[in-house]
């Protein structure tokens, strides 16, 4: 089921980045591509491969992933950002500045 989720996820993530030329992104999910996954006409990689569902109980844990989320995109590899809340698809700016996303809607882990 999860599998699936991602599948959609990713599909609607690609379509978006394209109506918004967002090609070095594109690109850059492009090469992540393995060979494996070129035979078999995979054409971006959005998310990475991880069987390591685990339920967030805590609010420690849920912070602790959200702080991986937002901070995510600058790390060596993506170099997306300089900083979390100007990453135009995360919600670090919902949670650091309380600025709702353009996009979507988002709603604070603590309404859920």
């Amino acid at each position: 089921m999860l599998a699936n989720a991602k599948r959609f996820l990713a599909y609607e993530i690609i379509k978006r980045l394209e109506e918004l030329n967002q090609g070095a992104i594109l690109v850059k999910l492009q090469n992540a591509v393995t060979p494996d996954e070129k035979l078999r006409n995979k054409k971006h990689r959005v998310f990475q491969a991880s069987s390591d569902i685990k339920p967030c109980y805590t609010e420690q844990f849920i912070l602790q992933k959200l702080n991986y989320i937002h901070n995510n995109p600058l790390q060596e590899q993506w170099k997306l950002a300089t900083s979390p809340e100007l990453y135009p698809h995360s919600s670090a700016s919902f949670y650091q500045l309380n600025k709702q996303h353009e996009m979507v809607k988002i709603t604070h882990y603590k309404d859920i």
